[in-house]
This record gives C-alpha cells, structure tokens and sequence, in this order.
C-alpha cells in the first residue's frame, strides 16, 4: 500500500505549505494577501474583568526588531532554570535578584517582567454528521445516504485523536496505489493548464469491486483551493467523473476497514494552519453517501504561572487581568483587536489611530494595529502594527523570541494600574496561548 501524502500534524502542513512558498513569496511582495480588520470605539473593553470574552492573535516578532540588543537582569536576574518555575517564590529580601528587566538603548527603554502565564487546552475529539458538501464554491451537495459510516469506524477515528495515536492507526488501514500526472491524464483525458496539479490514486473507492481514480485537484494560484474528484471506472478502462467537492489543497488517503473503503482528510485550520482533525467520505455507485467530520473541543485550559515579580506591589491586579482562560473568544468577538484601559482611539486618523503612553513618560505614541487574516497557504494569522515614532515593541517582541518559539503575536493592550500603564502581550499557538505583562520606562 502507498501512502499519497503522510498525514501527521505539523510534518503534514510542512509539505502542504512549501508547495505554495515559492509562488506566493512574489506575490506577497508585491501586494498583501489578507482582511484587514479594524476595532472601532464600540469595540472597547476592559480585560480585567475576567467576564468578558476573549481569543486570538499574532504578530511577526521579526518586522523592524532590533537584532543588536539582548535581554537582561534588573540587578541580578535569575538563572534560565529559575526563569521558567512555575511560580517566583522568592521573599522580599530576593525579590530584586529575581527581577526579570529587558532594556535596549537604541529603542531607548527598560522594561521589568511583571508576569508570565501559559494556557495549554484541555481537548476531546468529536464526530459529527456532516449535513451536505460543496459541489462548486456556490453550490452545495447532499449525501445519498444509500449507505452509512458505520459508528464502530467513527469511534476509532476520535480515539486515535484522543491519544494521538493518528498515524499508528491508519497506517496499517491504507489502501490505493498512487498514480502520476501523466497516469492520471493519460487515464482520464484531463490536461493539466498552469499551475494546475493533481495528487491522485487508483482504488476502489465506490466498493464495487472495480477500480475507479481518485484525484486532488489542485486549481493554482496561492490560496490552495481544490478538488476532491472521482472518476468512475467501468471495468473496461475507462474512466468518468462522477463525484466532485471543493477542499484545500490537504492530506488524504483511502483507508480499508472491514471491507468497504473510506476517504481520509486531513483538515487544518486556515488561520493558523494547524491539524485540527479529520473528513470522512464513503462513496457508493460513484456517488458521495455519507460524511463525517472530527475535530477538537476545548473542555477547559491549564494555566500556570510561569513567572511572576513579587516585587511589583500591584501583581494582583495584574493576576487578575492575565487569569483569564475566555481570552481567545475576547479577541475573535472584538475583531481581532483589543483595546486597554490606556487607550485612545481616534477613527478620523487614518494612518495611526490608536494613542496611548506605552513607556509612561507622560507623552502618548501614536500607532495602529490589526489582525492579519490569511487568504494564502503561505501565511498564518498574527498581529500586524505600525508605531508613529518607537521601536519599543519590535525590540521587546525580538528579545522574547526564543522564549515564545513557533508562537505568533496575537494582540497588546495598555491598561492604566494605579497611575501607571502596564503593557499587555498575548500570544498564540492554537490552540494554547501565552500571557505576558510588562512594566514599560523611557531611559535616559
């Protein structure tokens, strides 16, 4: 049995997204592909009030940052195995050497690490009845149901995704050869134009004892969009299209479990093209009979204080705002944007609408931020801002680099704590996320 492309994850999108790197680097360069979503004064909340929605965001830590500064201690700042405890457990006496201060001279600021605080979600897998597919961009199919997924399949499917046990499981269930270009236009007198590609296999998709052609119909251009196509076979050797639904340019294989044989695809989110579960197609005469789609539920998040400056005299506060697992949804229902305390927005301003004092030194920087959404495979969702006249967030966002990894700038906030403005940053890595609150000074 040949596997036409591995499914597994991260390795997966790897694969999916190089094949777009290429074309869409060009075209990124000459003209931005995504929504630019901006809040309004309607949209401003107060993130401290932990009853408040929440969700997600990103930003490039790379733009503008200034690659000649490194973070550093206040006095004396802890070791990296003291940075990363779960919580700073120091008395008075060593509240200074624990202080975690980031400075830079060139972005002229110092910046003292009130705390950090990581969410990692707590998930099942679930299977739902799909109601219908879409046989062209506008036009949506409907299952036969001549046939059904049996339970005893679905049930599998969500317990490989409930111990990650995904590809041990259907590896062994694989079925289909894999066939070329050039096999699938010879068979089925379809020529490729463009960029157009196919990834396609020979099997018995339908269970009727005759092989048919399955292929992934990749249409070109930077967005992925695609098809899932099955061209019957006659037993003669021909071949027809009988059955199409558009996808994304995605994992997929067909699988054998107890004598019928299934589609498999691998889905991901088009945001953050993350793995986020499965498809599950059974065909019968040619025809799409049944579907079912797998994904994840988030039960609930397990937060840990990974660190926190017992010297600052309002951490509670800031305890307070950071404790907050509805932050995802507070994001997605503001738009991608949230708005501080600290903050001002002026919606006559067309280049730098937001204001507030980022490094408390009485004078308010002027600045716009928004989320990206992606429309090509080639890019994620993460924040997008501009500064008027400071580099402060560009530095800062560098020097957390390491720390965050493969983690995306989502969203920061200024909210006003007893006379001074704390920075908030909230980075994500769907579907867990990363809390961060500084203390921003202007230095001399």
């Amino acid at each position: 049995m040949t596997q036409l492309i591995l499914s597994g994850g991260e390795d997966c999108m790897k694969k999916i997204i190089a094949l777009f790197f290429s074309v869409t680097l060009i075209m990124l360069m000459t003209a931005g592909c995504g929504t630019k979503e901006k809040a309004t004064s309607e949209n401003e909340i107060n993130v401290n009030e932990n009853t408040e929605d929440t969700e997600k965001r990103k930003t490039d830590a790379d733009e503008g940052s200034n690659k000649e500064n490194t973070a550093i201690g206040s006095e004396e700042i802890a070791d990296d195995a003291d940075d990363n405890t779960q919580s700073n457990t120091a008395d008075s006496a060593n509240d200074k050497v624990n202080q975690k201060i980031y400075y830079s001279e060139t972005a002229g600021y110092s910046g003292q690490e009130i705390m950090r605080v990581d969410f990692r979600a707590k998930t099942h897998a679930q299977a739902e009845d799909m109601d219908g597919y879409y046989a062209t961009m506008e036009e949506k199919g409907q299952f036969t149901r001549s046939s059904l997924i049996p339970p005893e399949l679905c049930e599998l499917i969500v317990k490989a995704m409930d111990e990650k046990t995904e590809k041990e499981t259907f590896e062994p269930l694989k079925t289909g050869t894999e066939i070329s270009q050039e096999e699938f236009s010879g068979l089925t007198g379809v020529e490729l134009m463009n960029m157009e590609a196919v990834m396609a296999v020979k099997v018995d998709a339908d269970n009727d004892g005759i092989e048919d052609i399955a292929g992934e119909y990749y249409y070109g251009g930077t967005g992925g969009f695609s098809g899932m196509q099955l061209y019957k076979g006659s037993g003669d050797g021909n071949f027809n299209l009988t059955s199409s639904f558009e996808c994304f340019s995605q994992a997929y294989d067909f699988i054998q479990y107890q004598g019928k044989n299934y589609l498999l695809m691998e889905e991901f989110d088009y945001n953050t093209k993350q793995y986020s579960g499965y498809s599950l197609y059974l065909y019968e005469d040619g025809k799409l009979a049944d579907g079912k789609r797998f994904s994840f539920v988030i039960d609930d998040y397990d937060m840990e204080i990974v660190y926190e400056d017992l010297s600052y005299e309002d951490l509670e506060i800031v305890k307070n705002t950071l404790s907050n697992p509805k932050m995802p949804e507070i994001l997605e229902d503001n738009d991608g944007v949230i708005i501080g305390t600290a903050e001002t927005i002026n919606s006559d301003e067309e280049f730098f609408p937001y204001a507030g004092d980022l490094d408390n030194d009485g004078a308010r920087e002027k600045y716009d931020k928004y989320m990206w959404y992606p429309s090509n495979m080639a890019t994620v969702m993460h924040l997008i801002y501009y500064f008027e006249d400071s580099s402060i967030l560009d530095d800062l966002s560098e020097k957390l680099a390491e720390e965050v990894g493969d983690g995306f700038l989502y969203a920061f906030w200024l909210d006003e704590v007893n006379g001074k403005n704390i920075l908030y940053l909230y980075y994500g890595k769907n579907p867990d996320f990363t809390l961060y609150a500084f203390l921003i000074k202007k230095s001399n």
